[in-house]
């Protein structure tokens, strides 16, 4: 049980992660800005070091994460998401 709930779990928030990736890539690719080099070095190297972590934080937190998954990721990614759009913001502002 433990093992399918961190596998699901994983899963999904690894394709999350893939996906602010490309969201984040192309958003700075708008404004000619190649950060793909800083940005795989540092946030993908450490979210994917974390992932682990959280994923198996959360299936031990036993909350049924198969029935309801979609709320601990947007918990997760929301702030995420939030943070990507005002770094933008403030870069587009700047150049």
């Amino acid at each position: 049980k433990f093992n399918l709930e961190y596998c699901l779990l994983y899963a999904s928030m690894a394709v999350s992660g893939m996906v602010l990736a490309v969201f984040t890539m192309k958003l700075f690719s708008f404004v000619d800005l190649d950060i793909g080099e800083f940005y795989f070095s540092n946030v993908v190297l450490f979210g994917a070091a974390a992932l682990a972590v959280v994923a198996a934080y959360l299936v031990s937190l036993n909350l049924k994460l198969a029935k309801n998954i979609t709320p601990y990721i947007s918990k997760i990614f929301s702030p995420l998401v939030l943070i990507t759009l005002f770094i933008y913001l403030i870069t587009v502002i700047w150049v």
